[in-house]
């Protein structure tokens, strides 16, 4: 069993159940739909949402093409199975260039440690003969690689927290998108990853079917005043309730 490409799979099944998060509620007093729960605990569940599935479907793509990286260079791929193939040859001498390059053992080391996604992304096209997507003149390809180097950002970004992140446009932008352009974002990595290795000797994985998680659920139980001290860190009073509009209960 290939434990790489197991973890790979596990990374994009979180991003799914992330990405198709739904809330299920407990019985509280005033708290029976999504109608009732205050903007600010709102915000923070889509922010769960958001970091989550960031997280997750970057490092998804991430484990997968740093998997067919490793198969290359420590000769793990069988070129020779795919000699049908019309450029078979320039597949080939391309290999082995990248194999040459990497040959040694510090520069395949900060090859996976410290290159970018999107270059790795690159080297990878360059190997297979491919038109890199970056260069890509049709629009979905340019929107695709738009925001792929977007959601590589702003992962960096949520895994090393700098204090001026959450004020800076690039994370503005992004979040406060509509659900529609928020969830197409999402998926961005997950349609990066079927469009990098179709019609290529690389193993496809089934992007739509034999889902294991298909939704991450929230168990919603909104105790409003542990809800209240927790996200404004303020004392539970009336006053205070009405500046962060968050739930009276008496």
């Amino acid at each position: 069993m290939n434990t790489n490409l197991v973890i790979s799979g596990m990374f994009m099944e979180m991003s799914r159940g992330f990405i198709n998060q739904e809330i299920e509620f407990q019985n509280q007093k005033n708290l029976n739909s999504t109608t009732d729960i205050p903007e600010i605990v709102k915000l923070n569940i889509k922010f769960t949402q958001f970091a989550g599935s960031v997280i997750f479907s970057i490092s998804s793509l991430e484990a997968f093409v740093n998997l067919k990286i490793y198969d290359i260079l420590y000769d793990r791929f069988q070129i020779d199975k795919f000699d049908s193939l019309p450029n078979y040859n320039v597949i080939k001498n391309n290999i082995n260039e990248f194999k040459l390059k990497y040959s040694d053992k510090k520069k395949r080391g900060e090859l996976f440690k410290n290159e970018k996604l999107t270059k790795k992304i690159n080297k990878l096209y360059k190997c297979f003969d491919l038109k890199l997507l970056s260069e890509s003149p049709i629009d979905e390809d340019k929107k695709l690689w738009n925001n792929l180097e977007k959601l590589q950002s702003i992962r960096n970004e949520l895994v090393h927290p700098k204090p001026d992140f959450i004020e800076s446009d690039n994370f503005k932008n992004f979040f406060y998108q509509t659900d529609t352009e928020f969830n197409e974002s999402l998926f961005t990595p997950m349609k990066i990853r079927e469009k990098l290795f179709k019609d290529t000797p690389l193993f496809q994985a089934n992007q739509a079917q034999n889902v294991i998680l298909d939704k991450y659920v929230f168990k919603y139980k909104g105790d409003a005043i542990l809800e209240h001290n927790l996200l404004t860190s303020t004392e539970y009073n009336f006053v205070n309730v009405l500046n962060w509009q968050t739930r009276w209960i008496f």
